[in-house]
């Protein structure tokens, strides 16, 4: 008798979200997920800057969101929701799905990226107006591990930038990292699905090591994110699905991906 193949296990290395389009795509497909968060966040050591933001926000021209965590480190500070009363204000999201965050918000965003990193929608930012910069002000609140030569680069072209801190990311080892190396070393691991970069810094921590090069030709790697491709490079884990457009379509390249492998998607 043959042996009832299990279904494929696709570890993700972040909390669930809310909303959960890549769990929603991969359960619909049969893939059971194990979730090994390898980072956390924590609020801004100091929440001044960002208070003070708020209370300037009728003098600036744009603000953009990078993340959904930003979304939501935002609105714990603007209970109000001052960002759904005010209509000279337009707003950039990195991807549809922060963009997604900010409706259910009852905010509009102006400027959607595809996912390809603050870089990129900040360049469509720019192209909206025209590349007429000069004097416009722009907040972006973000993550401390952000990279803020994003500031200097839009100050170049004349914009006047405020991007306070809205909280920290911290590498974190997950409770069922142990499952997590078995599962990987059994080679019952399908696909490791990165986020960001600091969640490859925070797997490699987590795992005892400097680098990520235990996870090739055991797992598929998977990368959101052109700069979490190039994250997971420099520590010897080359992603081989790389997503820039939304999560939803991120999955489906995914689910593809295994399906070429028949030892997988069974």
């Amino acid at each position: 008798m043959m042996p009832t193949p299990h279904p494929p296990v696709v570890a993700v290395t972040r909390s669930v979200a809310q909303p959960d389009p890549f769990g929603a795509a991969m359960q619909a497909a049969g893939v059971n997920i194990i979730r090994i968060p390898t980072t956390r966040t924590e609020p801004a050591l100091d929440s001044q800057p960002l208070a003070d933001a708020l209370a300037r926000l009728t003098t600036f021209d744009w603000i953009l969101f990078t993340s959904g965590r930003t979304v939501d480190a935002w609105i714990a500070l603007d209970t109000a929701n001052h960002l759904a009363s005010l209509p000279h204000l337009r707003i950039a999201a990195v991807g549809p799905t922060t963009a997604g965050r900010l409706a259910v918000l009852g905010i509009k965003a102006h400027v959607i990226g595809g996912g390809e990193g603050a870089r990129a929608v900040a360049e469509q930012m720019v192209a909206s107006t025209g590349s007429d910069m000069p004097g416009t002000r722009i907040l972006w609140p973000r993550s401390d591990l952000a990279d803020a030569s994003l500031a200097k680069d839009l100050t170049s072209l004349g914009a006047e930038v405020d991007h306070p801190i809205a909280y920290r990311t911290l590498l974190h080892t997950p409770a069922n990292i142990e499952e997590y190396q078995r599962l990987l070393l059994q080679s019952h691991v399908a696909a490791t699905v990165f986020f960001a970069p600091s969640a490859a810094a925070g797997l490699a921590r987590a795992l005892g090591s400097t680098d990520l090069a235990a996870l090739r030709g055991r797992t598929e790697i998977a990368a959101v994110g052109d700069t979490t491709a190039v994250a997971l490079a420099r520590l010897g884990a080359p992603a081989g699905t790389i997503g820039s457009s939304s999560v939803e379509q991120f999955a489906a390249a995914l689910i593809r991906r295994l399906a070429l492998n028949p030892r997988v998607m069974q």
